[in-house]
């Protein structure tokens, strides 16, 4: 598949096409289970907070490609794997020992970009937040809006104001 069209392909819908195949696989087959049942509850952890952002990025016309192609290719090498899973015979130890190191990696990955990128975004888009508030700060004190009575410049109130919204 190409790069593209990864990228272009909604998060939540890849993810939800690893989680259907992780169900399918195990409601199938008993050897990989537990390592099946940890790989659903990271996934259904994970779409709900992938669909969330999504859905906020499409309405703030916000479009964060920074690890999108590269979290999607994750997804989808996760379900071929796990396609894969199902065709490994009984009888066939070696196979499973190392398709069941594959799925702990797989569950890993997708934890570590949860607990990594997830928060480096985050962050990202907190500072960006924050340097648009900075920015119309000074467009309004450069308008000469301030405040006469002698409790400071209406920028330090708006600064306060918005440090008590956020702890809030």
């Amino acid at each position: 598949m190409s790069g593209g069209v990864i990228e272009g392909a909604a998060l939540g819908a890849v993810a939800g096409e690893l989680l259907k195949a992780v169900l399918e696989a195990k409601n199938q087959t008993l050897k990989f289970k537990p390592i099946l049942r940890k790989l659903e509850s990271t996934l259904k952890s994970l779409i709900p907070k992938i669909e969330e952002i999504e859905k906020l990025n499409q309405n703030l016309d916000f479009l964060q490609k920074d690890d999108i192609g590269e979290f999607a290719k994750l997804l989808r090498q996760g379900e071929e794997l796990v396609r894969r899973c199902l065709e490994v015979a009984w009888w066939n130890c070696c196979k499973k020992y190392r398709y069941s190191d594959k799925l702990v990696e797989l569950d890993a990955s997708l934890r570590e970009f949860a607990a990594l990128n997830l928060q480096v975004n985050m962050s990202k888009d907190i500072k960006i937040l924050l340097l648009g508030i900075k920015q119309l700060n000074e467009r309004l004190d450069r308008m000469g809006l301030s405040e006469g009575n002698g409790s400071g410049t209406l920028s330090t109130q708006r600064a306060h104001w918005f440090s008590c919204m956020c702890i809030n």
